[in-house]
């Protein structure tokens, strides 16, 4: 099972013979998409997500940054600090810190909450607006239980509505929704649509309300997929304020994008191939195929 397999529903079905079924959501998706925002240069896109943050936490709504790197997040979460918002967290993947991740992303929907985070941190977690009680509830009982299927679920059922009655867990999600919502804020578009789709789909989940808005630069790695020429021109006409409409930057982005999503599956074409070839030659030789 899997939120964006039905993008890739034709390289499911030629190489691993399967189907993909679309299951329709639990409740209707109020899911805002807002256009791409793109600039010229790697600075004035942080810049600009900057104050974009600053007016998302005057609204009183929670934001989720995604990151294509470790470096970039740094990087971001740098400027966040020299412009004053110091309370926003940020994960990146690092070895060491899954229980941490998980924690803070199922925070990430209270309100006024800026998170930073690449896509494989707090991955599996889902993010509640106004704050997950549950994951509060583990937190506390965790010093007395080895796992959590072991809290008997009186005490389970008492501590999760003690602390959601504490942290005023109701009230806070009314006051987010009423807000707009999560808001996803992608800091670049990915190599695979699929993966920008991942990031998407954390806000606006079970009929909540969110958004989400892509800000892009000219000096971004996609544009590599355009080969040199075309990505150092694309650079210089941003330099000097273009002769085309940001329609057409972002339509570069696009086809750089589907460049680089074709080259990777004719990759792993190629390496099936050639992975069904040692088998055959391994079996031949009267050796175990599925044995390094």
């Amino acid at each position: 099972m899997s939120g964006t397999a039905a993008q890739n529903w034709m390289e499911l079905r030629r190489v691993y013979k399967l189907r993909v079924v679309c299951v329709p959501t639990n409740k209707p998706p109020q899911r805002t998409y807002f256009p791409d925002r793109v600039f010229p240069n790697e600075d004035a896109k942080f810049d600009a997500i900057v104050e974009e943050v600053r007016r998302l936490r005057e609204a009183g709504r929670p934001v989720l940054i995604g990151t294509r790197s470790v470096d970039k997040s740094e990087k971001l979460s740098e400027r966040l600090h020299a412009a004053g918002i110091h309370d926003h967290q940020v994960l990146n993947a690092k070895p060491g810190n899954n229980d941490r991740e998980a924690d803070i992303v199922a925070q990430a929907g209270r309100g006024l909450t800026v998170t930073i985070a690449t896509n494989m941190a707090g991955r599996g977690t889902d993010i509640l607006l106004g704050g997950n009680p549950e994951t509060l509830a583990w937190a506390k009982l965790k010093k007395h239980y080895a796992a959590r299927p072991d809290v008997p679920p009186e005490i389970w059922k008492q501590t999760v509505a003690e602390i959601e009655a504490q942290e005023r867990i109701h009230e806070r999600h009314v006051e987010v929704v009423e807000a707009g919502g999560l808001h996803v804020l992608g800091t670049e578009r990915h190599e695979a649509a699929r993966i920008d789709r991942q990031l998407i789909g954390r806000a606006a989940r079970q009929g909540d309300p969110g958004s989400c808005q892509f800000f892009i630069s000219l000096e971004d790695e996609l544009l590599e997929g355009l080969g040199p020429r075309r990505q150092e021109r694309l650079r210089r006409l941003g330099q000097k304020g273009g002769d085309g409409s940001w329609q057409n930057y972002f339509k570069s982005f696009l086809r750089a994008q589907a460049r680089v999503e074709r080259r990777h599956y004719r990759q792993r074409l190629d390496l099936m191939m050639y992975e069904k070839q040692r088998q055959e030659v391994l079996k031949d030789l009267g050796a175990d195929p599925y044995v390094d």
